[in-house]
């Protein structure tokens, strides 16, 4: 028997468009929300993930700006870096 077919909430996409913009992975964004497969996320929430990539592309520091520190923080998640080593960029 095939599963129900996900009706999100607006608070369902609203996470999915915020973790995005924040550099959230995928398959962590579909854990957040209770999915378990980043293919039925980008089924689902495809305009949000792209909403939320946009807008961290947009609001993303220049390479050669002064703000060394920020820089660092926005390239943290595409570089897989972990927690420690995010706070560890920001001091």
């Amino acid at each position: 028997m095939p599963r129900p077919k996900l009706n999100p909430t607006e608070e369902q996409r609203r996470m999915v468009k915020t973790m995005a913009a924040m550099g959230g992975k995928q398959e962590e964004i579909a854990m957040k929300i209770g999915i378990h497969s980043p293919k039925t996320l980008r089924k689902y929430f495809r305009n949000e993930l792209d909403q939320g990539n946009r807008f961290a592309d947009d609001h993303r520091p220049q390479r050669h700006g002064t703000n060394v520190h920020e820089s660092h923080f926005f390239d943290a998640p595409e570089a897989n870096w972990d927690a420690a080593a995010r706070e560890c960029a920001l001091s």
